[in-house]
This record gives C-alpha cells, sequence and structure tokens, in this order.
C-alpha cells in the first residue's frame, strides 16, 4: 500500500538480485508474484516504479533459457499480458 516503501524496496531488491545465489530467495519467498502485483495495481500510474520493477526481474533474470522454468508458467503468463 505505502508506494514509498514499495519503491525503496525494490531498489533493495534490484542489488540483491545482482548475486546469483540470492535469485532463488525470490521466487521461493513469492516475490516474483508480488512484484507482479505492483506492476498490475500501479504500473499504468507510477512509471518510475514500475521501472523499478522491472530492472528488479531484469536482475532477477539475467541468464534466462525459459520464461517459464523461470519465473513459473502463471507468472509468466501473467507478465506477458502485462
Amino acid at each position: 500500500g505505502n508506494r514509498e516503501l514499495v519503491y525503496i524496496s525494490c531498489g533493495v531488491l534490484i542489488n540483491f538480485m545482482l548475486d546469483e545465489e540470492n535469485r532463488p530467495l525470490l521466487k521461493k519467498e513469492g516475490g516474483i508474484k508480488k512484484l507482479i502485483d505492483v506492476l498490475r495495481d500501479f504500473g499504468r500510474e507510477d512509471w518510475q516504479l514500475s521501472g523499478s520493477v522491472c530492472k528488479v526481474l531484469v536482475n532477477y533474470s539475467s541468464q534466462i533459457h525459459s520464461s517459464a522454468a523461470m519465473f513459473g508458467q502463471t507468472e509468466a503468463t501473467e507478465l506477458s499480458d502485462l
């Protein structure tokens, strides 16, 4: 609900996802789904927050071979739709 807190959290996650060892934690802890929720809820009205979410996802998936394998099938479909 608090955009500023979400924005700051995304900044931390951008850096956190640079370390490949930390990347599985994002998916394991439901972070991918939460980031998709942020894009859905704020994406059209807050381009800076949306850009930060996208940076997290780019860092998370920097060595991607399959979006379904990386994000999960449901999440990959939701991202594609957004």
